[in-house]
């Protein structure tokens, strides 16, 4: 057991401040943790404030979607999480130029709109902005800590991931607090959430493998990616569980060209076929009904009923869009003026990222995000690993609407990938404890 905590514990100077900053935050406030932060800035060696920013700004953002009342002060402590990393940057040299400035189009656009048009004011702008500031310190602090550490840069990421994800499959033998509704959801206190969240790390850990640049073993890895199916499997995440098959099976066709040549030349027959498939009928066969909710899933939970009213707004204003957190502000008005009493679960947003996106900023906005994720997937040095995250990814913009909110976990997350994959891979450097 003690090998597969060696990531964590061969660099515990890194995580020991981070778990003591978020303690702060919890049994104090954000302010305290954000003066903890400073005094660590100011008091620390300069070669590991990188690779600490890295770990504390991803594990604030994914504690930042519980909306505990022990775990609020994350909402507000990201904010000055952020400022603290851009304050390092700017005082050591400033932003370099890196593929992180690819966003800068896009967010460019979506804070000018929003200035323009949201009814939310200066907090709409501020999301705008955030997609380049949120871009550009991930890419960065990783390009720096790479730079330095090759190795124990992976190993650190890696650690993170088993800290996080271990502690969660401990919290699934918790109380009925840790579920909702019979779902799984953990540290995050959303099943959806926690489920992509899953799924998006399994990426990482792929990636974090083949670039061969840790200790850990094969097994190791094995049994990570084992822990992270079964957190998806009790979470109920549909999303994440098809968006998890889809990698796999996206990998293994851009690993072999002539099964992905053949499976292309036979999409039409595949698609007559699919046709007159029940997946319903499939999955009741299988005695999975209960588990993938199957009475909801042509309707993804209601959510197509959502969807047929954000389309009559997009229609309104397909070009430009009405700013950043519009998505969010007219559904929630739409339910003021058009629904009574206790509505249900799927009124509460959008649950799509291309209808949020076309809501927030048309068209325009959106081919400017999808600039973005072209120029980064043509730096990717795994390709094969490159397309499947992506397919999986845009899958889970499907049903959720995570790509238009710059604060959510996800982002983070998706930048951390790319800033990974943008770098070739260095001679591993020996790990040796501190």
């Amino acid at each position: 057991m003690y090998k597969y905590l060696n990531p964590i514990l061969l660099y515990k100077n890194l995580f020991l401040p981070v778990v003591l900053i978020i303690l702060l935050g919890i049994f104090t406030n954000f302010v305290v943790a954000g003066g903890a932060l400073l005094i660590y800035l100011f008091s620390s060696r300069s070669d590991d404030i990188p690779q600490f920013l890295l770990l504390l700004l991803l594990a604030t953002f994914i504690l930042a979607s519980n909306l505990s009342p022990s775990l609020s002060f994350a909402q507000n402590f990201r904010f000055l999480a952020l400022g603290g990393a851009l304050l390092y940057l700017f005082y050591n040299k400033g932003i370099p130029k890196n593929p992180g400035n690819y966003i800068l189009p896009f967010a460019i656009y979506a804070t000018f709109i929003s200035l323009i048009f949201s009814p939310l004011g200066f907090d709409a702008v501020l999301r705008g902005l955030a997609y380049w500031l949120i871009a550009i310190v991930i890419f960065t602090l990783y390009e720096k800590s790479y730079f330095n550490f090759p190795a124990s840069t992976s190993q650190i990421i890696l650690g993170f991931l088993i800290l996080v994800f271990g502690l969660n499959s401990l919290l699934i033998f918790g109380g009925p607090e840790m579920y909702l509704v019979g779902r799984f959801r953990g540290v995050m206190g959303n099943p959806n959430e926690l489920g992509l969240i899953a799924a998006f790390s399994y990426g990482i850990i792929d990636l974090l493998k083949s670039r061969n640049e840790t200790d850990f073993s094969r097994r190791g890895f094995l049994l990570l990616k084992i822990i992270l199916v079964a957190i998806i499997i009790f979470t109920g995440s549909r999303t994440a569980l098809f968006g998890l098959i889809l990698y796999e099976i996206t990998f293994r066709l851009f690993q072999n060209k002539l099964l992905l040549a053949v499976s292309l030349l036979t999409l039409g027959t595949l698609y007559y076929i699919s046709l007159s498939i029940d997946p319903v009928a499939i999955i009741q066969s299988l005695g999975l009904s209960q588990e993938l909710r199957v009475e909801s899933l042509i309707t993804g939970s209601g959510r197509t009923e959502v969807w047929k009213i954000a389309w009559e707004e997009i229609k309104l204003n397909p070009w430009f869009g009405q700013g950043m957190l519009y998505d969010q502000y007219f559904i929630e008005e739409y339910v003021d003026q058009n629904l009574s009493g206790v509505v249900a679960r799927h009124w509460a947003g959008i649950w799509n990222s291309y209808l949020s996106l076309l809501m927030d900023v048309g068209i325009i906005g959106l081919v400017a995000f999808f600039f973005f994720i072209y120029k980064v997937f043509n730096l990717s040095n795994q390709r094969n690993l490159a397309a499947a995250f992506l397919v999986l990814t845009l899958f889970a913009g499907i049903t959720e609407s995570w790509m238009a909110a710059s604060m959510n976990a996800f982002t983070p997350m998706f930048m951390l990938y790319w800033a990974i994959q943008s770098h070739p891979v260095n001679d591993p450097e020996e790990v040796i404890e501190e």
